[in-house]
């Protein structure tokens, strides 16, 4: 009777094959789920991320005679304290040194240091001279900082707090292939949103605007923080609509 028992009490074959099917087929239906909740992990501590870098800059402002610093004054040929990640650190707070988009944090081996869908800009090794072994995976909007010494009269000239446009739309920072950008009217998008525009992946000769920002990382949407202190989701064709100076009109774009 006991070895009845113990026969009676295994599978067979097929019992087997039944359960992995089942199994196979719950993995399948519950894949998409996990996925979408992933990206709006993601997307949720992304957002969380570029508003604390907008808080920082704000306690920097009010720190430095609600000014920004001079960004003109420095020389492509020694670019050693013009990056936000020189002079924000402080305000982050106790032990933070940066923030990184979870979805964009790994290094790359870009001899320029372009960041991408998944990977940063810069990275921590001194061989990089240009970045200073900075690295991070948003941007500044760089018409906040004063840029009049090379005799451009767009932006808000280092501050923020005169800004002719609404505060809730007007970017501080975002995610971004770079670690900032000037955004015009004329941008257009990139071919390629997984990159987003590099030298290596320009935009007919312009990337320096709202293409470095254009970028595929929370399912065809970025994170960003305003100056109002706000920061959520943001659809990539959206990117066109804010106002990134008080130049910048807001225009409609379609996305490939």
């Amino acid at each position: 009777m006991a070895a009845r028992r113990a026969q009676c009490a295994g599978f067979t074959l097929i019992e087997l094959l039944v359960v992995i099917a089942i199994l196979a087929l719950l993995v399948s239906i519950l894949s998409p789920s996990l996925r979408r909740v992933r990206q709006l992990t993601h997307s949720t501590q992304c957002a969380s991320n570029v508003r604390q870098l907008g808080m920082a800059l704000s306690a920097y402002v009010q720190g430095n005679r609600q000014r920004l610093w001079d960004d003109s004054q420095y020389s492509n040929w020694n670019p050693s304290g013009r990056w936000f990640s020189d002079r924000i650190p402080p305000y982050l707070g106790s032990g933070v040194e940066r923030l990184l988009c979870p979805a964009a944090s790994e290094f790359n081996d870009d001899p320029w240091s372009w960041g991408s869908a998944t990977t940063v800009w810069g990275g921590p090794g001194t061989e990089n001279w240009w970045m200073g072994g900075h690295y991070g995976s948003y941007g500044m909007n760089l018409w906040l900082t004063d840029w009049r010494a090379m005799g451009w009269r767009e932006g808000l000239w280092g501050r923020p707090a005169t800004a002719q446009v609404p505060a809730d739309k007007l970017p501080v920072f975002a995610d971004c292939v770079w670690t900032g950008s000037w955004c015009r009217t004329t941008d257009l998008p990139p071919d390629d949103l997984r990159q987003g525009a590099t030298p290596a992946n320009p935009v007919t000769d312009q990337y320096h605007g709202i293409a470095r920002h254009c970028v595929d990382r929370h399912d065809r949407a970025v994170g960003v923080a305003f100056l109002d202190g706000s920061a959520h989701r943001v659809g990539l064709e959206e990117l066109w609509r804010l106002r990134w100076s008080p130049e910048f009109q807001p225009c409609d774009i379609t996305l490939p």
